[in-house]
């Protein structure tokens, strides 16, 4: 298949490296800090990732929200998390735990520890 007939051709390289990387607050959520990983300006938008990391002594105020993406992963590389999914209920996330969030669900209550990311 030719470059510019690929389902991916409005994407460009890109690569991110933990020790180069900074984590910023004011993201998203004061609770967190966000680690940009380049995706969004390599898609041209049409995804994101970004590494994620609770802010010590922090709560989440728990309210539902949804997330309009086309594609959301959460994998937990230490520490644990609890997230609550609409018709899917409580989960406790761990080291090495993977979720799939399909688009427009509703997730709820996020009860974070001291160390996630």
């Amino acid at each position: 298949m030719p470059p510019n007939d690929l389902p991916f051709k409005n994407q460009s390289f890109t690569i991110a490296h933990a020790d180069s990387g900074t984590f910023k607050g004011a993201g998203l959520r004061p609770f967190f800090e966000y680690r940009d990983l380049g995706i969004k300006d390599a898609t041209n938008g049409t995804h994101g990732a970004h590494v994620i990391r609770a802010v010590p002594g922090m709560e989440s105020p728990g309210t539902w929200h949804s997330h309009t993406l086309d594609f959301q992963m959460v994998y937990v590389t230490r520490g644990w998390v609890v997230f609550e999914y609409e018709g899917e209920g409580e989960h406790l996330l761990r080291e090495g735990s993977c979720v799939l969030q399909p688009p427009v669900s509703n997730t709820g209550r996020c009860v974070i520890p001291m160390i996630w990311n």
